[in-house]
């Protein structure tokens, strides 16, 4: 799965600038000094603890445009922009949560961003098809969405890529979608389960209704 793979072309890097900038200011930046059409995948502000921006970005950019900002572009320490590789900590989940997302929604547009940037990150490589799965919980009795989603990732070799992982859920946590940001959770194994679960058996009923 994605940067588990040495083949993958991109990794996430943290962009910090002299002053805080808007997040289009940083992603132009990024695209108009970037050599391919697709060198840019994602990018995201940070906040601070009080819910204020900081000068500080999380990307998903190739590999080669990194090489290039750092010899050519002049994105160094001290400079007008910074990068560095965005480096993950050793901590262990909490106990009984696991290696997927939990993520609330509050519209269709938001979960539509969602699928549209997993779309993305899987036609460029950055994810691999078929590691991961974006998952809905059963509606309530009404019809109406339980208002989150789960985002769940394939093993390898019996165990998660963690690192990879991590980094991902660093990459689109606090992301702003119309004005809202989204928060990434780790989910817990009751509720990935369960919704795996009711998720097997409505594909189960939708194949016996079509026989």
């Amino acid at each position: 799965m994605g940067e588990s793979n040495t083949t993958n072309g991109y990794a996430v890097y943290v962009v910090f600038t002299r002053e805080v900038l808007d997040d289009s200011v940083v992603i132009d930046k990024l695209i108009t000094s970037s050599l391919n059409e697709n060198d840019v995948l994602y990018c995201r502000g940070c906040f601070n603890s009080n819910n204020q921006k900081t000068n500080r970005y999380v990307c998903c950019i190739s590999k080669s445009l990194y090489e290039h900002l750092v010899t050519n572009c002049n994105f160094r320490r001290d400079e007008e922009f910074n990068i560095s590789k965005y480096r993950v900590g050793n901590e262990s989940l909490s106990n009984g949560m696991t290696y997927g997302f939990f993520i609330r929604i509050s519209s269709q547009e938001e979960e539509q961003h969602i699928h549209t940037m997993f779309e993305r990150f899987e036609k460029c490589s950055f994810i691999n098809q078929g590691s991961y799965s974006i998952n809905h919980p059963t509606p309530y009795p009404d019809g109406s969405p339980r208002g989150y989603i789960i985002i769940s990732f394939e093993k390898n070799e019996g165990r998660y890529p963690r690192q990879y992982i991590k980094k991902l859920k660093a990459l689109i946590n606090n992301s702003v979608i119309n004005g809202n940001k989204i928060h990434v959770n780790w989910v817990s194994n009751s509720v990935l389960r369960d919704v795996l679960k009711s998720e097997s058996k409505e594909r189960k009923s939708a194949a016996s209704s079509t026989n």
